[in-house]
């Protein structure tokens, strides 16, 4: 058998670069075409999903027979039977459960606010509250996030109509690395990796310019970047179904190489 020279990892966002945004996160879903796609495809190709999802919740998501899969913006790793979290998330957990609570009485007064709490992260989304509400209710959780967290620990991160606190630690580049780096144990006969990172928020965009520098690709779905280009520049993807075009002929093809120039 000759030896593994080069393999492409992939390397997938979920919401916004899998599947469509919607309204809230339950309704975001890959339709039974997409499933058997990347099932098809996992079977002989490195795939991982990354998601600020938490881990459990994007498990449901996705088929189980990927190479990898991460949850809570790389808190959460899973590889083959392996399962890493990160330590340093273990120790804001009593923190984000007293941040949901304070968050969680503003619901009365924003009755479309969503707050979705997770192990190692929290998420409130506003993309059903009136614009003009929004400013307000921003400022309302940033006095409270002063307040509950004394020691200034979390890192927020704002996505498309959403709002993320959690450990600096999680992140998903660190996730991403993390994967190669137990890829190459697992084949040693591989001697060089082309990684592909794809996403469409800004917890992605680190990772994306990781797999540039990387000698890979990275690729920003949507109009237009989030931050000035200073090293590598990514590709662009206007939407998810663009994505998919190169995830089904590369299901279909083993020769093809997806997201080459």
């Amino acid at each position: 058998m000759k030896p593994i020279l080069e393999e492409t990892i992939l390397f997938l966002d979920f919401d916004g670069t899998l599947a469509e945004i919607r309204d809230t996160p339950d309704e975001v879903y890959l339709d039974q075409e997409q499933w058997m796609i990347l099932e098809n495809l996992s079977k002989k190709h490195s795939l991982f999903v990354l998601s600020g999802r938490s881990f459990h919740d994007i498990q449901k998501r996705v088929p189980r027979s990927l190479a990898g899969l991460s949850g809570d913006h790389g808190a959460i790793r899973e590889f083959g039977k392996e399962v890493f979290i990160i330590p340093a998330g273990q120790t804001i957990k009593e923190l984000l459960k007293t941040l949901s609570k304070e968050i969680f009485s503003l619901e009365s007064e924003y009755p479309k606010m969503l707050v979705e709490t997770k192990d190692f992260s929290l998420s409130i989304h506003y993309r059903n509250l009136p614009e003009e509400e929004v400013p307000d209710l921003y400022k309302k959780i940033s006095a409270i996030k002063r307040r509950v967290d004394t020691t200034n620990i979390l890192v927020e991160a704002k996505g498309k109509s959403v709002w993320e606190y959690r450990h600096p630690d999680a992140r998903k580049e660190k996730a991403v690395s993390w994967f190669v780096e137990k890829i190459k144990e697992k084949e040693a006969s591989l001697k060089k990796t082309r990684n592909v990172f794809i996403g469409d928020d800004l917890t992605d965009w680190n990772s994306i310019i990781w797999a540039g520098n990387s000698g890979g690709k990275g690729i920003w779905v949507g109009e237009n970047f989030p931050y000035p280009i200073e090293t590598y520049k990514p590709e662009k993807r206007i939407s998810p179904k663009e994505i998919w075009k190169d995830l089904e002929m590369w299901s279909k093809d083993d020769t093809f190489i997806p997201f080459s120039d």
